[in-house]
């Protein structure tokens, strides 16, 4: 008979200096400050920048009552 092992302990997390830590309340402080220290960068934090698109090459204008009736067909398998 199969029977997953799963450790009862975590083996912990790295803090900055390289030092295991295990006490969980520690563990989350090492995580509020990465976390912190992630999103309070200065400076521009779009992945890409921005491009203008002209209108012609955005593709032909969709309504919503198309898309409810293409998801409606997906929904009754007879999409095509």
């Amino acid at each position: 008979m199969f029977r997953a092992v799963v450790p009862s302990s975590n083996t912990g997390t790295e803090d900055c200096k390289g030092n295991i830590i295990a006490d969980q309340r520690q563990v989350l402080k090492i995580w509020e400050n990465y976390i912190t220290e992630l999103y309070n960068q200065p400076g521009n934090l779009d992945a890409e920048p921005k491009e203008e698109i002209d209108a012609d090459e955005k593709g032909p204008y969709i309504l919503e009552s198309e898309v409810e009736k293409s998801i409606k067909e997906m929904r009754d398998k007879t999409a095509t």
